[in-house]
């Protein structure tokens, strides 16, 4: 992806599903892109969340809770870090599934 590479962006994985881009080593990490393809399910999952958290403050502190508590317990260990949140990500994503059917939520 040029686009984001021209922005000092560099590819740190990809799976069938999206791309991850964060900024070159030695440069503040203040950004991480996710790119997948528009329409995929992996897109709807993630829009899906985000809209769940902006009409469930309940979710939303609870997810930012986890993320403030992983962050200070697994700072310098990725993979610790998003495995700390998985539980909470799990719980809210089961609950907006249910909202989606519920509202007939569509992305």
């Amino acid at each position: 992806m040029p686009a984001l590479e021209a922005l000092d962006l560099c590819l740190r994985s990809r799976d069938d599903l999206h791309r991850y881009f964060r900024p070159a080593a030695g440069l503040p990490r203040s950004v991480h892109v996710h790119v997948c393809g528009a329409g995929s399910e992996w897109e709807r999952v993630h829009l899906l969340f985000r809209d769940y958290l902006r009409r469930h403050p309940d979710a939303c502190d609870a997810y930012a809770d986890a993320k403030r508590e992983a962050a200070v317990a697994w700072a310098d260990d990725r993979i610790a870090h998003t495995d700390a949140k998985a539980g909470v990500i799990l719980r809210i994503l089961d609950a907006a599934e249910r909202w989606a059917a519920e509202t007939s939520w569509t992305s």
